[in-house]
Order: C-alpha cells, then structure tokens, then sequence
C-alpha cells in the first residue's frame, strides 16, 4: 500500500470517531473541560493531588490516599490523614519538580508519583534525580530505608508503557554510594509502573464503592475521571482496530515502522534546529542560555538566566505560554518587587499563575505562541517549523534590550541572592536581644543577650506542624497560668494565648505564617511575607524596656 493511501485511510478511520463523538457515544464532562480550557500534564497532577490530600475540600478526609496506600501494598489498618502530606509540583531540592510527593515523617514514607499522562519523553536520569532529591534525603541517606520499597517508593504513572532505562540509572560521577539502577516493584525494588487506563481506573473504582451509596457531588466528578480514562482508551482500542485491518501485508508493515521512525529523526531534528536557533540569539555575557530538558515537546523551556546558575532569576520562553521572567520557588516575590518589576519592564505584566516560580508574562506575545497546553509535541513542532524564525526575531529584540539593562542586572542580582534564613538571620532586633538558629530545619529564635535560647524565653519562629510564631520556654507549660495577665497585657495586641500544657505560651494572632505538615510550604503567605512580618513584631517588641525587664524576670524566676 502506498504511504499517501495508508495516510489517507487512516484519516477516514480518525473522522470515524469523530462521528461518535458527535452523536455523544463518547461524551464526558472532564473531556469537554479539556476541550475547551485544556487539561494538561500538569492538571492531571492537580486533579489526583486534589484526590489524595486529605485536607482538601472534598470531604471524604484520607479515604483516596487510603485506598491509594492500600494498592501500593503499604499497611493502613492504623492509618490516620494527619500523619500525611500531599504537594503537587513541589521542588524537592529547589532544581527537580515533582509531580505529586506524598510523605509520611511519622511513618519514614516518602512516594513520589511521576505524572506522564500526556506522553512526555523521560527527561536525563529522571526518576534517579527524583529517588535523590525526594527519597534519599528525605530519610537522610539511610541505606535500609531509602530503597525498601516499605519506605520509598515511586510510581511512574504513563497512559501506558516503562520508564526507559536511562531514566532510572545514575549519574555518572556521583560522590554518595549510590546503586547504579533503580529496579522495579517485580524485583523487589521501588518503582512501581501504573497507567491511568488500568491502576488508575482500578483504584478510583474502589474509592467510588467505599463512598457508599450517597449521590455525593465528588463521586460524580470521580466517576467522569474513571469515564474519561476509559473513552481515551476505547479511543485507542479503535485506532488500533481499524489499523490492524489495514495492514494486509508485510510490506505494508514494514512501510509503516520505516514511516514511523522517520518521523521521530525528523521531530529531533526539528527540535535541535529550534534549540539551536535560539541559542544564538545575542544576550549580555551575564545571561546564559540553556534548554530546559530534552523532550522534544511543549514543555521545553528555553532559559536565558542570569549569571548561569539553574534555578535562578532567568527569562524563559515555553512554546505553549510565551516569554516569562522566571525564578525557582521565588513566584511570591511578585507583590515584594512588584513596583520595581512594573517600572523596568512596562510591556509585561505580573503573573496571577498559580506556578509559584513565575513573576510576570510579557502581555502581548499571541506571534509567538507555537500551541496550548494541552497540545502533544506534533503541534509545537509543526509551528515551529513554520514560524521559527519569526520567534527568533522576536525575541532577540527583546532579549537584547533588557539583558543590556543596567537597572534589570541590579534587580536580577538582587532578587538572585535574596535567602530567607539568612534574611531572618539578619532582622535588626533591640539592642539587648540576639538571633541563633536552631537544627537543621528553620527554626530562628530571638532572646535576650546571655540567656539560653534553648531553654529561656524566646520569641520563636517554627512553620511546622501549625506552630508558626510564637513566645515559647522550655518546661513552662505546666507555669503557663500563672503569668497569663501579664503576658496578656504586654501582648495581646498581636499574640493570642494557647491553653495546653505546651512550652508554646502565645502564638501571632490567627497563625498566619505556619504551614499544617513538617515541610514549610507558602501555605496562605509567602517568605517574603514572613520576613517582613517578622521584622515588624520584633521590633516593636524588642525595642521596649519594659519587654526587655518581663523576659529577665521570667528566665529569672522560673530558674527560682
């Protein structure tokens, strides 16, 4: 058979299926969303991470994580939500960004899942780099845990297929004694291969059937995801089919596998031809370009970033969103610079992206939009052979003048080396108080000068586990009544008393600077926020001499 028959017979059978979704055979409520908004890699992540957290608003508690701990074979007959966090796209070493971590400190459980439902190729020592960053460290290289599938655990979740082996291998020249290859669940080792089609539809059916019979709203949106998955699949069962049918002979076969193989040289070539044109676009020397990963897809980003180090403040062009100006975890930085990003940078405007590394997107930028989110890399790439010069040119303009920038170096510079703890560090407090830092997580305490902040009266600052700000001593809770008036009096007007056994006496008025879990997430609030917030209440407190003879007569007489 001839390739533009095969091609042609091929798009019959395509307008077939559209056919039966036009008579509504194939209809479902998340399709049309994805239609019409789109719904991407990262919005899959988000619908299952809405799922599994058992603090979210669909009122079913830790029922899916449950169900979902239950199919990974980890024992739940003691389970309780509260010792569980979920995070989506969360940055587990300010470099790599997961996809969904779910971890247990309790329980010395971490799992990662690495979402692939739109197909994405598997990046350089992907999974490695995840098993490292999240797993490793998390429980602090201990070598009978971080591979005991019990502990750790990651869950590649494709529509179908196994991570390659390259993915999955470490990295050549690592210092720590690391294995040399990840190994699957089958053989005892961490990594547990889903799909959406089968595990994923497995277990929310389970979730649906310990939701009991109640028409609960959530169900429903539950039953539409399982619904969506299952049309995808019957989608592919069609294609799949009608092919079959047209390969007769083995000529046929082998034309289609030489096709097909072409195809993919062709989309690597195109992609190289793209990265390399951008690559010689002419930026100050301070700004270094590099390419995001090596998918030949949409979700390559393009960074031009300031004095070269990843992660760091940096403009970024994605074929699917446009250029941006970009900062790892630093998207909270928007409303502490925004005066200053407003004025160096009129034709951009600031983010409302609930990415957290994103500042601002440059506002009109439709020329050099190559596709949508929810595009597959076979659209990008058409575009960009069609319209790559135009991008270059477009941004080259661009890059040129505010690379060059003097004022945007300084702002670039100073936004780069901006450090929370160091910022906390360095709050100027009262002349008869001082700062130390504590452990390894953040945790900052400020006393009075020659008194044991492990063990006196501090104000302390720990995000974790809803503590937050607070007024804290060791072994005064049991003390605690007794000077309630006149803790009350000095400080009511910011801290409200906590009525336990605790060392924790009073804690900033509706603890808006902690986060639920033992990981410090922006919850609400932004470091920014905390440094700036911080530094207010200290130096309103620790500037007054009558707080500076309350905390000496507190450490003095609890010494008594």
């Amino acid at each position: 058979m001839e390739i533009q028959e095969l091609i042609k017979k091929f798009k019959q059978t395509i307008t077939e299926w559209n056919k039966k979704e036009v008579k509504g055979e194939g209809f479902n409520l998340i399709n049309f969303i994805n239609r019409i908004w789109g719904i991407g890699e990262t919005k899959h992540s988000q619908i299952l991470g809405f799922f599994l957290n058992p603090r979210e608003n669909h009122g079913q508690g830790g029922l899916f994580l449950k169900l979902f701990l239950e199919k990974l074979g980890f024992e739940t007959s003691n389970f309780n939500p509260k010792d569980w966090t979920v995070e989506v796209e969360q940055r587990s070493n300010g470099r790599d960004q997961i996809d969904i971590l779910i971890q247990s400190r309790r329980l010395e459980v971490s799992i990662v899942i690495e979402n692939k439902s739109n197909g994405a190729e598997d990046q350089p020592h992907q999974l490695y780099r995840y098993w490292e960053s999240a797993i490793y460290y998390f429980h602090n290289k201990d070598e009978q845990k971080v591979l005991n599938p019990k502990n750790s655990r990651i869950v590649y979740l494709p529509q179908w297929g196994l991570p390659s082996e390259q993915t999955r291998t470490r990295i050549e020249g690592y210092k720590e004694p690391y294995p040399e290859k990840l190994t699957f669940e089958e053989q005892g080792g961490i990594i547990s291969c889903w799909t959406y089609y089968t595990h994923i539809v497995e277990w929310l059916n389970k979730c649906i059937e310990a939701m009991g019979g109640e028409n609960h709203i959530v169900k429903q949106l539950v039953k539409n995801y399982i619904e969506y998955w299952s049309t995808s699949n019957s989608k592919n069962k069609y294609y799949m089919t009608e092919l079959n049918k047209l390969l007769e002979q083995k000529e046929d076969w082998q034309t289609i596998n030489e096709l097909a193989n072409t195809v993919n040289n062709l989309k690597v070539q195109w992609a190289n031809d793209f990265n390399n044109l951008l690559a010689s676009i002419e930026c100050h020397p301070d700004f270094v370009y590099n390419k995001g990963c090596d998918e030949a897809n949409y979700f390559n980003d393009f960074h031009w970033t300031y004095e070269g180090n990843w992660g760091d403040l940096a403009f970024i062009y994605e074929p699917h969103k446009g250029l941006s100006i970009w900062k790892a975890g630093a998207g909270k930085a928007r409303e502490w610079y925004k005066e200053r990003l407003e004025k160096l940078f009129p034709d951009f405007v600031i983010s409302q992206d609930n990415n957290t590394n994103y500042l601002m997107h440059l506002k009109d930028q439709d020329e050099i939009l190559l596709c949508k989110s929810e595009d597959n890399d076979e659209v990008f790439l058409w575009e960009y052979r069609k319209k790559g010069n135009n991008v270059h040119n477009f941004l080259a303009e661009k890059l040129k003048n505010y690379t060059n920038n003097q004022e945007v170096q300084t702002l670039f510079k100073e936004i780069n080396d901006w450090k929370f703890e160091q910022q906390l560090q360095n709050i100027l407090v009262g002349e008869n108080f001082k700062t130390e830092k504590y452990t390894q997580w953040i945790d900052f305490r400020w006393g009075l000068k020659g008194s044991d902040l492990d063990k006196d009266l501090t104000f302390l600052y720990y995000p974790y586990n809803e503590k937050g700000f607070c007024l804290w001593k060791r072994e005064f809770g049991s003390k605690k009544e007794q000077y309630k008036s006149i803790f009350l009096e000095f400080f009511s007007e910011d801290f409200e008393w906590l009525d336990d056994n605790t060392d924790y006496i009073m804690r900033l008025k509706g603890n808006i600077l902690s986060a639920p879990g033992n990981t410090f997430i922006e919850a609400g609030f932004s470091k920014y926020e905390v440094v700036e917030k911080l530094t207010e209440i200290l130096q309103k407190y620790t500037n007054k001499p009558e707080i500076v003879e309350f905390f000496k007569k507190i450490n003095t007489d609890t010494k008594e």
